[in-house]
């Protein structure tokens, strides 16, 4: 878990990573991704809201040249 929360916050190639954790580019690559995939279901519950078109015309978050594009917002 502490490799991919490095990987995560230091973005870099899978080679500099793997010589700092003594491993190789393959076997590292394939670690995190099956630790990502093992945590994301539990991610996403804790921080993704699903939010429905009618709360985003309510608290006007459209796109002011496009009211009824699905689910994006204007920053």
């Amino acid at each position: 878990m502490f490799i991919a929360l490095v990987i995560l916050k230091h973005f870099d190639m899978w080679d500099k990573h793997a010589v700092d954790f003594g491993l190789k580019p393959n076997t590292l690559e394939k670690m995190i991704y099956k630790l990502l995939t093992v945590i994301e279901p539990v991610l996403c519950v804790k921080f993704v809201k699903r939010v429905a078109m009618t709360e985003q015309r309510v608290s006007r978050n459209t796109f002011r040249n496009c009211s009824y594009e699905l689910y994006a917002t204007d920053v």
